[in-house]
């Protein structure tokens, strides 16, 4: 789809593994989810023993790595943050340089920093960010430390004599291109509030007979509790070690209620995001924790919070288009 000048690429969020390198002899190869952090494996290049976490993360579409770098001004790239306003007043500092990327990307680093970053009860925003004119690096680099941030030292950017530089991002939708580029590239914004009401992900047969099931395994794990548990709750250490037959008591009833709020999200996950990389399905489940950390809730409650932001996944396609129909704006920050 094409909103002005920007072409917005294909969203997939889809993984059945992650195009890694041999750290021995740089083959590149599909590697499996389960492989990545399994047994150790033979190189097909090299023969070598490659031990698990040891694959080094490539690109997954090695086009975009080669010295023609046009597409990069063809496209739009997309951010994530608590701002409304983006880039915000700090990214006027002359050292700074904002970090731009795919939309499954910026999604990916909001659900992280949710949870990661304690963000959970913040207001975040989609930018989609427009820079035709951008002067891009025609090498690639390395990913930058700093980018879940958002910032980077705009030195590490502008050094080579360019605006912007492309590195294989190893976070967010790991073997995706991104981008660090100075704040004074960017051409136009468009911004849209996120998750946008309407746009969850739908309610199926499964997920209700998912958060029944919750909310009554959670009322049986209670019913093993006497009155005396509950007028004289005891620390989560004593309830650890099993000081007492309460302690105990109170022990059973938290491993209960994890089990039964383990299954439910096992459930909504293989309902909504089966098909996506495992670190994704993590995250989205971290930051819906974050999210209800305030207590227990019911299970239509967790479902709903879960289909809010699992709609950024599976319903991305509309949110382009919420955002793509917003007025560009072009950055004040130096005006």
């Amino acid at each position: 789809m094409n909103y002005g000048n920007l072409r917005d690429r294909p969203v997939d969020f889809s993984s059945h593994g992650e195009w890694s390198l041999c750290p021995h002899c740089r083959y590149r190869r599909l590697v499996p989810h389960d492989e990545l952090y399994g047994r150790a494996q033979d190189c097909p290049g090299c023969s070598l023993s490659v031990g698990p976490g040891k694959w080094q993360t490539g690109a997954s579409d090695l086009i975009l790595t080669s010295a023609d770098v046009r597409w990069v001004c063809e496209v739009s790239w997309f951010h994530t943050s608590v701002h409304r306003v983006w880039p915000p007043a700090a990214a006027a500092a002359e050292d700074r340089a904002v970090h731009l990327g795919t939309y499954e990307a910026a999604i990916e680093s909001m659900l992280y920093r949710m949870s990661a970053m304690a963000e959970h009860d913040q207001q975040f925003y989609l930018h989609r960010v427009e820079v035709p004119d951008i002067s891009v690096d025609p090498a690639m680099h390395d990913d930058l430390g700093e980018a879940l941030t958002g910032f980077v030292e705009l030195n590490a950017v502008t050094s080579t004599g360019y605006q912007g530089l492309r590195y294989i991002n190893e976070e967010e939708q790991k073997g995706s291109i991104s981008l660090a580029v100075s704040p004074r590239a960017i051409r136009s914004v468009q911004s849209v509030a996120i998750p946008a009401p309407g746009l969850s992900a739908v309610v199926t047969a499964r997920t209700t007979d998912c958060a029944r099931r919750y909310d009554a395994d959670r009322a049986a794990a209670e019913s093993t509790l006497l009155p005396v548990d509950r007028e004289n709750p005891l620390g989560r250490l004593d309830r650890l070690m099993g000081t007492t037959v309460s302690a105990r008591r109170l022990r059973e009833r938290d491993h209960r209620m994890w089990s039964a709020i383990g299954e439910l999200f096992d459930g909504l996950s293989s309902i909504y995001v089966a098909d996506v990389a495992p670190g994704l399905r993590e995250r989205l489940e971290d930051a819906v924790r974050a999210t209800l950390a305030v207590g227990p809730a019911a299970g239509s409650g967790i479902a709903e919070v879960y289909r809010r932001y699992a709609g950024l996944i599976v319903r991305s396609s509309e949110v382009l288009a919420l955002v793509g129909a917003v007025p560009a704006s072009r950055p004040t920050l130096f005006d």
